[in-house]
């Protein structure tokens, strides 16, 4: 029986995350299995770890929401032995055993092969949160948000949707305004392409229904009770994209906003825009690519794993976090030989 090292979540009593040895015949089911190259570090998997945690629902399960590899087994005719690729989102770490792994055993329907414009260290670098990112701009863009309307507003600037999205729309050429409760990161966001930095206490304080229209777009990685003063402050028909919650899951505020000035949010999850992974891939590859958010990730073992998590959820990361599973010197846990599907 092959046995695999894996990054698992044990159970609501056994909070964390810990390095094991697993059967891969224990883990999700799946009709191809993929050796893994690198998988990224997604705040949604630190907070699967917490013991409190609503994320998962079922134990035990290997973590990590995106990652990228090359096929060694497949009985699908779609995906042949030496195939690249990788999978992101689709339920990873969640519904089904993810990517803090050696070996990953997946159907086909999640998994796509790898672009030819990027490499398997570059879309798990960009992971969830870079194409998170892209998608937000997508559709703010669908929305009617073009170069030259106003400033764009990017809150939790320093996690990994954040850093990403300054640099992209810095790419496009738009005002990028940067939130973040780190002032000392002022200069590293900066570099990243923002025009100016904010602190969370400018998003943070009560006031009229409308106040002075500033922003004329805004991606929101944190949600929470900012979100109310961001929708105050938007210009006319101005969007704010919402993506993430880390500060909170509700919001209290009034209609006045969206009444008068027409001021609109649009909800970004991944899984519910699949029709889109390929245009979005084509623009990660070419005007919306990160280059300097790229060349920024850090690239951990997987025995740092459950460490980097646990800084996760304490606010101690920056930027983009991915793991190799295989460092230097270090060699599969078990064999494959390559088996055609039909």
């Amino acid at each position: 029986m092959r046995n695999i090292d894996c990054i698992c979540i044990l159970g609501p009593n056994r909070p964390g995350a810990s390095l094991l040895r697993r059967p891969l015949s224990a883990t999700t089911p799946g009709s191809i299995v993929v050796r893994v190259e690198y998988a990224g570090l997604n705040y949604k998997d630190a907070l699967a770890t917490m013991p409190d945690s609503k994320v998962l629902r079922h134990f035990p399960r290997i973590g990590g929401s995106d990652f990228s590899g090359v096929v060694v087994e497949s009985l699908d005719p779609f995906f042949r032995p030496g195939d690249k690729v990788f999978s992101c989102a689709n339920g990873l770490g969640v519904d089904r055993d993810g990517g803090f792994a050696e070996f990953v055993r997946i159907d086909g329907t999640h998994l796509r092969h790898l672009p030819a414009a990027l490499s398997a260290f570059e879309i798990c670098a960009l992971g969830v949160a870079g194409i998170t990112a892209a998608l937000s701009l997508h559709l703010l863009e669908a929305q009617g948000l073009v170069c030259g309307a106003g400033p764009v507003l990017v809150t939790g600037a320093t996690g990994g949707v954040g850093t990403m999205a300054i640099e992209m729309l810095a790419r496009l050429g738009h005002e990028v305004i940067a939130h973040t409760a780190k002032p000392e990161m002022r200069q590293h966001l900066l570099d990243l392409g923002a025009s100016d930095v904010i602190s969370t206490t400018a998003t943070e304080r009560p006031g009229k229904p409308l106040e002075r229209a500033t922003w004329a777009a805004a991606i929101d990685t944190i949600g929470g009770d900012g979100l109310d003063l961001m929708i105050r402050r938007m210009m006319p028909r101005g969007c704010i994209a919402s993506v993430g919650n880390a500060a909170g899951n509700t919001f209290a505020s009034n209609l006045l906003p969206f009444i008068l000035r027409g001021v609109r949010i649009i909800g970004v999850n991944l899984t519910e825009y699949a029709e889109l992974m390929d245009t979005l891939m084509a623009r990660l590859a070419d005007e919306l690519k990160p280059v300097r958010a790229l060349g920024l990730t850090q690239i951990v073992d997987m025995e740092d794993v459950p460490h980097m998590l646990n800084a996760m959820l304490e606010r101690r990361t920056t930027g983009r976090i991915v793991m190799h599973p295989f460092p230097t010197g270090r060699t599969a846990s078990c064999g494959f030989q390559s088996r055609k599907g039909p």
